[in-house]
Protein backbone atom coordinates (compact mmCIF):
# COMPACT_ATOMS: atom_id res chain seq x y z
CA UNK A 1 0.00 0.00 0.00
CA UNK A 2 1.68 3.50 -1.24
CA UNK A 3 2.15 5.44 2.47
CA UNK A 4 0.88 8.65 0.82
CA UNK A 5 -2.99 6.77 0.82
CA UNK A 6 -2.02 6.37 4.76
CA UNK A 7 -0.79 9.56 5.74
CA UNK A 8 -3.43 10.97 3.59
CA UNK A 9 -6.29 9.30 5.79
CA UNK A 10 -3.93 9.98 8.92
CA UNK A 11 -3.92 13.32 8.81
CA UNK A 12 -6.75 13.37 6.97
CA UNK A 13 -7.12 16.93 5.94
CA UNK A 14 -3.77 17.47 8.24
CA UNK A 15 -0.37 17.39 5.37
CA UNK A 16 -0.74 14.28 3.66
CA UNK A 17 -1.68 15.97 1.56
CA UNK A 18 -2.01 15.64 6.26
CA UNK A 19 -3.01 19.18 3.34
CA UNK A 20 -5.47 17.79 5.07
CA UNK A 21 -8.09 14.77 5.32
CA UNK A 22 -8.79 13.77 1.43
CA UNK A 23 -9.06 10.78 2.90
CA UNK A 24 -11.79 12.23 4.96
CA UNK A 25 -15.36 10.01 3.76
CA UNK A 26 -16.97 13.50 3.33
CA UNK A 27 -19.83 13.30 1.03
CA UNK A 28 -22.69 15.09 -0.29
CA UNK A 29 -26.34 14.35 0.29
CA UNK A 30 -29.04 15.98 -1.89
CA UNK A 31 -31.14 17.61 0.53
CA UNK A 32 -35.23 17.03 0.06
CA UNK A 33 -36.56 19.93 -2.20
CA UNK A 34 -39.70 20.42 -3.77
CA UNK A 35 -41.39 18.87 -6.32
CA UNK A 36 -40.90 22.38 -8.92
CA UNK A 37 -38.47 21.40 -11.28
CA UNK A 38 -36.96 25.00 -11.22
CA UNK A 39 -36.03 24.74 -7.77
CA UNK A 40 -32.10 23.83 -7.06
CA UNK A 41 -31.11 20.85 -5.86
CA UNK A 42 -29.51 21.92 -1.92
CA UNK A 43 -26.73 19.97 -0.62
CA UNK A 44 -25.32 19.22 2.64
CA UNK A 45 -22.38 17.95 3.78
CA UNK A 46 -22.62 14.44 5.90
CA UNK A 47 -20.29 12.02 7.50
CA UNK A 48 -20.32 8.46 7.58
CA UNK A 49 -21.09 7.09 10.80
CA UNK A 50 -22.12 4.19 9.78
CA UNK A 51 -19.27 2.22 11.45
CA UNK A 52 -17.31 3.36 15.24
CA UNK A 53 -14.20 1.79 15.68
CA UNK A 54 -13.55 4.02 18.89
CA UNK A 55 -11.29 7.35 17.83
CA UNK A 56 -13.31 9.60 19.81
CA UNK A 57 -13.46 7.44 22.73
CA UNK A 58 -10.49 6.47 22.71
CA UNK A 59 -9.00 9.27 24.98
CA UNK A 60 -9.94 11.32 27.40
CA UNK A 61 -10.07 15.40 26.70
CA UNK A 62 -8.49 15.88 29.97
CA UNK A 63 -5.61 13.73 29.06
CA UNK A 64 -4.67 15.47 25.87
CA UNK A 65 -5.28 18.89 27.81
CA UNK A 66 -3.11 18.62 30.85
CA UNK A 67 -0.49 16.68 28.53
CA UNK A 68 -0.09 19.39 25.54
CA UNK A 69 -0.99 22.31 28.06
CA UNK A 70 -1.12 26.00 26.85
CA UNK A 71 -2.07 25.38 23.16
CA UNK A 72 -4.87 23.05 24.44
CA UNK A 73 -6.27 25.95 26.72
CA UNK A 74 -9.81 25.78 24.87
CA UNK A 75 -9.85 22.00 23.86
CA UNK A 76 -12.97 21.78 21.43
CA UNK A 77 -14.27 18.56 20.27
CA UNK A 78 -14.18 15.36 20.11
CA UNK A 79 -15.32 16.01 16.41
CA UNK A 80 -16.12 12.80 14.36
CA UNK A 81 -14.91 13.18 10.79
CA UNK A 82 -16.04 9.88 10.29
CA UNK A 83 -15.07 6.45 8.47
CA UNK A 84 -12.77 6.26 5.74
CA UNK A 85 -12.52 4.52 3.03
CA UNK A 86 -8.91 3.67 1.27
CA UNK A 87 -8.85 2.15 -2.31
CA UNK A 88 -7.13 -1.04 -1.17
CA UNK A 89 -10.19 -2.39 1.63
CA UNK A 90 -8.60 -0.49 4.69
CA UNK A 91 -11.04 1.79 6.66
CA UNK A 92 -10.34 4.15 9.01
CA UNK A 93 -11.68 7.10 11.79
CA UNK A 94 -10.26 10.01 13.07
CA UNK A 95 -11.56 12.48 15.93
CA UNK A 96 -10.74 15.94 15.82
CA UNK A 97 -9.88 18.24 18.97
CA UNK A 98 -9.46 21.67 17.72
CA UNK A 99 -6.78 23.98 19.29
CA UNK A 100 -9.42 27.36 18.54
CA UNK A 101 -13.03 28.02 18.14
CA UNK A 102 -15.39 27.91 15.25
CA UNK A 103 -14.67 24.28 13.80
CA UNK A 104 -17.45 23.02 11.81
CA UNK A 105 -17.61 19.80 9.43
CA UNK A 106 -16.70 22.27 6.67
CA UNK A 107 -13.38 23.06 7.71
CA UNK A 108 -12.34 19.98 9.00
CA UNK A 109 -13.40 20.75 12.84
CA UNK A 110 -9.82 22.99 12.62
CA UNK A 111 -7.82 19.70 12.05
CA UNK A 112 -4.94 22.25 10.81
CA UNK A 113 -4.12 23.90 14.20
CA UNK A 114 -5.35 21.03 16.80
CA UNK A 115 -4.94 17.27 17.98
CA UNK A 116 -6.40 14.36 16.22
CA UNK A 117 -6.32 10.79 16.72
CA UNK A 118 -7.06 8.38 13.70
CA UNK A 119 -7.50 4.60 14.16
CA UNK A 120 -6.63 2.58 11.15
CA UNK A 121 -8.20 -0.77 9.84
CA UNK A 122 -5.95 -2.64 8.02
CA UNK A 123 -7.41 -5.56 5.82
CA UNK A 124 -5.13 -7.88 6.32
CA UNK A 125 -1.04 -8.34 7.01
CA UNK A 126 0.20 -7.35 3.56
CA UNK A 127 -1.40 -4.04 4.65
CA UNK A 128 0.37 -3.67 7.60
CA UNK A 129 3.57 -4.60 6.30
CA UNK A 130 3.12 -1.83 3.28
CA UNK A 131 3.14 0.53 5.64
CA UNK A 132 5.52 -0.35 7.98
CA UNK A 133 8.28 -0.37 4.93
CA UNK A 134 6.48 2.75 3.15
CA UNK A 135 9.56 5.55 3.48
CA UNK A 136 8.75 8.73 4.81
CA UNK A 137 11.65 11.48 5.46
CA UNK A 138 12.92 11.91 9.11
CA UNK A 139 10.98 8.92 10.41
CA UNK A 140 12.41 7.78 13.57
CA UNK A 141 11.60 4.52 15.71
CA UNK A 142 9.66 5.00 19.12
CA UNK A 143 10.25 1.97 21.92
CA UNK A 144 7.74 0.69 23.93
CA UNK A 145 4.48 1.50 22.20
CA UNK A 146 2.28 -1.40 20.87
CA UNK A 147 4.16 -3.63 18.30
CA UNK A 148 6.17 -0.69 16.95
CA UNK A 149 5.86 3.01 16.74
CA UNK A 150 7.83 5.39 14.69
CA UNK A 151 7.44 9.29 15.31
CA UNK A 152 7.93 12.17 12.33
CA UNK A 153 7.72 15.68 11.48
CA UNK A 154 6.25 17.17 8.08
CA UNK A 155 6.77 20.41 7.39
CA UNK A 156 4.39 22.15 4.37
CA UNK A 157 5.14 25.67 3.59
CA UNK A 158 2.67 26.25 1.20
CA UNK A 159 -0.25 26.22 3.44
CA UNK A 160 2.54 27.26 6.31
CA UNK A 161 1.90 24.10 8.74
CA UNK A 162 3.73 21.91 10.69
CA UNK A 163 2.70 18.55 11.78
CA UNK A 164 4.15 15.98 14.79
CA UNK A 165 3.33 12.61 14.23
CA UNK A 166 3.67 9.77 16.42
CA UNK A 167 2.43 6.17 15.11
CA UNK A 168 1.39 2.94 17.16
CA UNK A 169 1.19 -0.13 15.00
CA UNK A 170 -0.92 -3.20 16.92
CA UNK A 171 -1.56 -6.29 15.43
CA UNK A 172 -3.80 -5.31 12.57
CA UNK A 173 -3.88 -1.47 13.03
CA UNK A 174 -2.56 1.31 13.82
CA UNK A 175 -3.09 4.51 15.88
CA UNK A 176 -2.24 7.63 14.58
CA UNK A 177 -1.57 10.66 16.94
CA UNK A 178 -0.72 13.87 15.28
CA UNK A 179 -0.76 17.78 16.65
CA UNK A 180 -0.63 20.43 13.91
CA UNK A 181 -0.22 23.96 14.47
CA UNK A 182 0.41 26.99 11.80
CA UNK A 183 4.40 27.17 10.79
CA UNK A 184 4.60 30.47 12.96
CA UNK A 185 3.36 29.12 16.13
CA UNK A 186 6.67 28.20 18.01
CA UNK A 187 4.83 26.46 21.39
CA UNK A 188 6.15 23.14 19.96
CA UNK A 189 9.17 21.71 18.87
CA UNK A 190 9.88 18.47 17.82
CA UNK A 191 11.30 17.27 20.94
CA UNK A 192 8.25 18.44 22.79
CA UNK A 193 5.88 17.37 20.19
CA UNK A 194 7.04 14.09 20.22
CA UNK A 195 7.03 13.67 24.31
CA UNK A 196 3.47 14.93 24.11
CA UNK A 197 2.58 12.72 21.47
CA UNK A 198 4.23 9.71 23.32
CA UNK A 199 2.60 10.53 27.02
CA UNK A 200 -0.97 10.72 25.23
CA UNK A 201 -0.18 7.27 23.74
CA UNK A 202 0.89 5.43 26.57
CA UNK A 203 -2.26 6.11 27.97
CA UNK A 204 -4.36 3.54 25.07
CA UNK A 205 -3.70 -0.09 25.22
CA UNK A 206 -2.77 -1.97 22.39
Amino acid sequence: MNKKVIIFSVIGIVIIALGVVGALYLFKQPAKTSTVASTPTVTKTTVDTSKDYGACTLLTKSTIQSTIGAAAAHLQGPDNLGRVFVNNGDESQICIYGFVTGGTLENSFNIANGFSDEIYIHKDQASVDAAKQAAISGILPVSGLGDSATYYTHTDTTIKKITYVLMVYSKLKHYTYTISVPLADKTFTSASAEVALKTIAATVTY
